[in-house]
């Protein structure tokens, strides 16, 4: 099932970005989140990647995963980055400064 995950603002509009995508990223992956249970690519719950390594496969493809570079804007991208980490609870060293290690405070 989905977890109860307060997103900030920008990854709101990444979780949108990872279901209205064509295909939508969830044809592929598996994420608790927004209850996606695609088989073919790695399970975002286990992988839990950061926003480099989201933004990195998702510019420049990785493995069967075309490059969404064309398909999709920079800040999309970004978004939908920012959007991973939160649901799998991985924040970046941004966040973590502006926050506090391990806490959701509801700011990028």
């Amino acid at each position: 099932g989905t977890r109860d995950v307060a997103l900030s603002k920008r990854a709101s509009a990444g979780r949108s970005v990872f279901l209205d995508s064509q295909p939508n990223c969830g044809t592929c992956h598996t994420l608790a989140e927004t209850n996606s249970h695609g088989a073919l690519g790695p399970n975002l719950d286990v992988l839990r990647p950061d926003e480099a390594t989201t933004i990195g496969a998702v510019t420049q493809g990785v493995g069967v995963m075309p490059s969404y570079r064309g398909t999709l804007s920079p800040e999309q991208i970004e978004d939908l980055a920012q959007f991973l980490a939160e649901a799998t609870g991985r924040t970046s060293a941004t966040h973590r400064r502006r926050c506090g290690r391990g806490r959701r405070c509801g700011k990028p």
